[in-house]
């Protein structure tokens, strides 16, 4: 019994030992290892055409590539793009080494065609990838979430050239703004355009709500178009008007940048603080107007009401046009983006006019009282 514990304690002393003398080459190779990664090859971030996303125009395949800036590349890295499901599956993508071009050791160009992110059954793998570079003498490193890979449907070159080949045509761009500032090249009418484009069209939700504000905006805006051209007077008063819109615009985009991780989400908040800003600018003034026009219990139960109805519909157009994007279904995202701006525009409208009351309600008071004062004599003097 004591040989058996002895040979025991033996093996488990000998084990140890191998352990205690193993360990510090072992930890010193890993140190060499970790230094080496952090020191010989790192990345520091991925460019693309916008920000680090990957922008698919499924109705026009383009060729798209990304910068991946760093340091310690060397040519012939390779490049490797990771991405992990939710339902566990693992998902490696690697570029062909004709797609990789190596610029110096802090620049590699990775051309990405669509299918490259496509799987089996040609579906479009979008979202988060992680992006990994390999020299060939094993160094590495990652960049989590990397880039991101999104599709969306939009118009073809040949399209965006037909549209804009005439500035008044009807589908042509803002041909308002157009018209007020007498060239498409003015730096307000791009402007308008790249928001349109590059920011509302990019996304699914805001491809669904130009549907339906086209259907709207083009049913009278040739019209007002061909009114202003000739017309300095109202070329100036239509830009005058625009410059608030540009600002708006201007702020808002903002929303879409911070939120640029999630395009969909972005865009809908874009458009819910653009359509707030633009209901207290150009919509709270003759809101104000009609509410004098009716009693002072009525103004209160509109006011009161109102407010609430509207909020309430600004909230369910947001849940539905979130259930359209998830569910892709044109309808309904078209349905929710219309009934989110329209209703936030006029909430904001009614609160700001509500409270424009609340402020010049005594001053209107005692101007109404001074009023009175003078023209009371009058009155009675001439009976």
């Amino acid at each position: 019994m004591r040989f058996k514990i002895s040979i025991v304690l033996m093996g488990l002393l000998m084990t140890l030992a191998v352990l205690i003398v193993a360990a510090p080459h072992s930890l010193a190779q890993d140190a060499q290892i970790g230094v080496t990664e952090e020191t010989s090859l790192q990345i520091d971030s991925v460019s693309t055409d916008l920000l680090d996303q990957l922008f698919y125009n499924l109705d026009e395949i383009e060729p798209q590539s990304l910068d991946i800036h760093g340091s310690g590349f060397v040519e012939g890295a390779k490049v490797e793009f990771r991405r992990v499901f939710p339902n566990g599956t693992i998902y490696f993508i690697t570029p062909s080494s004709g797609k990789i071009t190596f610029v110096d050791s802090t620049l590699i160009r990775v051309s990405v065609p669509l299918e490259l992110w496509q799987d089996d059954d040609g579906n479009v793998l979008t979202g988060k990838w992680d992006v990994r570079v390999i020299n060939p003498d094993g160094a590495h490193g990652v960049l989590d979430d990397g880039v991101e890979v999104t599709t969306y449907h939009g118009l073809t070159r040949a399209e965006r050239e037909e549209r804009d080949a005439d500035p008044l045509d009807p589908f042509s761009l803002c041909i308002i703004a157009t018209s007020a500032y007498g060239s498409e090249m003015a730096p307000e009418v791009q402007f308008l355009r790249g928001f349109r484009d590059e920011t509302v069209l990019s996304t699914f939700a805001g491809r669904s709500f130009m549907d339906a504000f086209n259907s709207f905006y083009y049913s009278w805006s040739p019209g007002v178009a061909d009114s202003i051209r000739e017309d300095d007077e109202a070329k100036a008063f239509t830009r005058g008007m625009i410059v608030p819109l540009l600002g708006v615009l201007s702020v808002s985009s903002s929303v879409y940048i911070l939120l640029s991780f999630t395009p969909e989400l972005g865009v809908t908040l874009t458009g819910f603080v653009a359509s707030s800003m633009l209901g207290a600018i150009y919509l709270a003034l003759p809101m104000f107007v009609l509410l004098r026009l009716v009693s002072r219990k009525m103004r209160g139960v509109i006011i009161r009401k109102g407010i609430i109805v509207l909020l309430v519909l600004s909230a369910t157009g947001f849940a539905i046009t979130s259930f359209g994007v998830y569910a892709l279904s044109s309808s309904l995202a078209m349905f929710g983006s219309a009934t989110l701006v329209l209703s936030s525009m006029f909430a904001t409208a009614l609160i700001v006019s509500s409270l424009i009351l609340a402020l010049a309600g005594p001053t209107y008071l005692r101007i109404n009282s001074m009023w009175h004062v003078i023209t009371d004599p009058i009155r009675v003097r001439r009976e």
